[in-house]
Formats: C-alpha cells, sequence, structure tokens
C-alpha cells in the first residue's frame, strides 16, 4: 500500500531523520515529494552537505552510575568521583557559596549600570556640537544632499566673513 502525498512541511520536519537513515517507513513518500519539488530537494541537499561535515565515530562507553553522579551534582549535595578520590560538593543551599553568587551578581549589576551611564554620556557628546548645546541642523542635514550641504557651508562661510569683516571694521573706528 502506497503512502498519501506528503507536504513540504512534513518533509522539512523530516530532513535530518532522512538523511540519516532513520526515516524508513517515509522515505518512499519523501523520495516521491523531492522528484517534484524543487525546494525540499535544495533543503535534503543542504542536509547532506551538512552532515558531510561530521565523522562518524564509535559510541563512548558510559561509566555505571555515571547518569546518577550528574544528576547528583545538577541538583547538589553530591560528590564526584575524581580517580580514587572523592570530592565532596557544597549543597545549593551552602551559605557562602549564596553570598558569593550575590557579590558575583551584585558586581554584574554595578557594571551594566555604569557602562549604561558611560553610554548615555557618549550619546549625550555626540549629539552635542562642541559647546554644550545641541546642533539644531543636525537632523536636518541626514535629509540634506550633498550639493545642498555644500551651499548651506558656503552660505555660512560667507556670513561669518561678512561679520567678521564687520566687527574689523567697527574696531579700526570707520
Amino acid at each position: 500500500m502506497e503512502e498519501p502525498n506528503i507536504s513540504c512541511e512534513e518533509v522539512q520536519d523530516l530532513v535530518f531523520a532522512f538523511v540519516d537513515g532513520e526515516a524508513a517507513e517515509r522515505a518512499p513518500a519523501i523520495r516521491r515529494h523531492l522528484i517534484d519539488c524543487a525546494s525540499c530537494r535544495a533543503v535534503v541537499q543542504e542536509a547532506n552537505a551538512l552532515r558531510g561535515w561530521f565523522e562518524p565515530t564509535d559510541e563512548v562507553p558510559v561509566p555505571a552510575g555515571f547518569a546518577d553522579r550528574v544528576a547528583g551534582l545538577a541538583f547538589g549535595g553530591a560528590e564526584a568521583r575524581t580517580g580514587d578520590v572523592l570530592v565532596p560538593f557544597a549543597p545549593a543551599g551552602d551559605d557562602a557559596a549564596r553570598a558569593e553568587r550575590g557579590r558575583l551578581v551584585d558586581f554584574a549589576v554595578m557594571l551594566t549600570a555604569v557602562a549604561a551611564a558611560a553610554l548615555i554620556v557618549v550619546t549625550l557628546l555626540l549629539a552635542t556640537d562642541g559647546r554644550g548645546g545641541v546642533d539644531a541642523d543636525a537632523s536636518m542635514q541626514a535629509d540634506m544632499s550633498l550639493e545642498d550641504r555644500l551651499e548651506e557651508l558656503e552660505r555660512r562661510h560667507a556670513e561669518e566673513s561678512a561679520a567678521g569683516s564687520s566687527a574689523a571694521d567697527g574696531a579700526d573706528g570707520r
């Protein structure tokens, strides 16, 4: 009995199982879908290429009781075996450990606050015109074309030159 057509969504959910040979019961339907669907074919090709980056290894034997020791360490109050020596771990509720975590959290909060303050100061310095005031033209400059900026620069230069020569004329007593 042939399986009905499979959707793109189903194929994409099964891509890695299909590439690893773990979707044997759905493989014929997936192959039929891949014949007609270029986008799913591309996804499978990418998964195959990705799989090529990994080298298969032999299974690693896990020592007896390993899972129990890991669970004990994760939930505190357990012992870890280092060679033939038992090393006790402090329980999660230990006052010294809790105090150390508290100091680390306090330091992280303080460091974050200092970094935020420094960022605000730098932002304000960048927004000012160098004399402590906000550059009113800064927002307009982003919308101005290069030609408009050059014309504005020439106009300001002419104004400053005219103001400088009138101040010089006043100083000479003319």
